[in-house]
């Protein structure tokens, strides 16, 4: 980002390739690594490419915790409910993050912005929605759900800078059917939105979004196995799940009330939820977070910009053993990296001694 001279100010796009990829070309450089041009045939041989009719578009913008890292940014996810948007969560970077998925068009994207969820204050959540609303470019108040002393953090800031949003506070949306917002987001969204509390912090919440022809999406936000979420979340089409930390790190998990991946998975299947995305992982793990592999038929890895529909719910998990083979060399190299150096074979600087 360039912070000056003032006609410079803005995101710096001078080293992004502007030229078409040719697919062609992608496959040939594919070619040379046998093993991994075979699993993308085989994921490719599984998955018939038709336009979606999904009513509900979900674009993972950041899907690590705590700080950005080289592959993953704080958290945020971005829904497309029939060409209008819903934030959910939004940590530092999420602008960033919008024009690197969206390019040009990001402006649209944020412009057509419907409602944000906050589902609680930690930075990593929320920290980046400021830039989203000092750029949005509409005449109409944005919707803001979350914990109330988001409101007080949003009107101090408001003294700074012009910030068009209406604010309402999380605890009013425990009921789908009766809420400030249930008859405009039935009508412009077609949606049902309720909200219940989860185990993290204080006034730390998850969301159930129920489209009328789509089903129901549950979004944990950060918590421990938590049972008001899985009754809310039963049946669900797409539970979106935190999985900080792998299974062997069940007391740090604990201490932290944060979810393990097992833990995620366990909540899938007591809701009976379709399919589970599990996100907000570790930096500890910045490419593929470990969990057992038996239950990869109906659960998937976020990733920074993905975009998933309900119609690519059968190809996700083929993509698991792609992606593995794809970060195998850096892991490798990574590996070889952290080795303890043989003080023998390390090279010291000869140092002169004055006579």
């Amino acid at each position: 980002y360039i912070l000056g001279p003032i006609n410079k100010i803005g995101l710096d796009t001078s080293e992004i390739d502007k030229n078409d990829l040719n697919p062609e070309e992608v496959f040939k450089q594919l070619k040379q690594d046998p093993k991994l041009y075979k699993l993308i045939q085989e994921v490719k041989s599984h998955y018939e490419l038709k336009q979606s009719n999904s009513e509900i578009e979900v674009t993972f913008l950041g899907t690590g915790s705590a700080i950005p890292s080289k592959y993953r940014n704080v958290t945020a996810i971005y829904l497309n409910v029939c060409g209008k948007g819903i934030l959910l969560d939004g940590g530092e970077g999420t602008y960033g993050q919008l024009y690197r998925r969206f390019g040009p068009d990001f402006q649209q994207v944020i412009s057509k912005l419907e409602l944000i969820f906050i589902s609680h204050i930690h930075a990593d959540h929320h920290l980046g929605i400021l830039r989203i609303l000092t750029k949005r470019r509409s005449d109409s108040k944005i919707k803001i759900i979350g914990p109330i002393v988001l409101h007080y953090w949003l009107k101090e800031y408001s003294q700074c800078e012009t910030l068009n949003y209406e604010f309402y506070e999380a605890t009013s949306f425990f009921n789908k059917d009766v809420n400030p917002l249930s008859d405009y987001l039935l009508a412009t969204l077609e949606l049902k939105i309720s909200v219940v509390r989860v185990l993290h912090c204080h006034d730390a919440f998850g969301i159930i979004l129920e489209h009328k022809t789509w089903g129901k999406l549950l979004y944990s936000g950060d918590t421990r196995p938590c049972v008001k979420l899985i009754e809310a979340g039963t049946g669900a089409r797409l539970l979106i799940h935190e999985a900080t930390f792998e299974d062997g790190l069940q007391s740090e998990a604990k201490s932290k009330n944060h979810s393990t991946t097992n833990d995620a998975i366990q909540a899938m299947e007591k809701m009976g939820a379709e399919f589970l995305m599990m996100f907000h992982f570790s930096q500890r793990y910045p490419k593929i977070p470990t969990f057992e592999e038996k239950y990869t038929t109906k659960t998937a890895v976020a990733f920074d910009l993905m975009t998933i529909t309900a119609n690519d719910f059968n190809l996700l998990p083929q993509l698991l053993p792609v992606l593995k083979q794809i970060f195998v060399e850096e892991e490798n190299e990574q590996e070889e990296s952290d080795l303890p150096q043989n003080p023998s074979t390390t090279k010291r600087p000869k140092i002169s001694k004055k006579k």
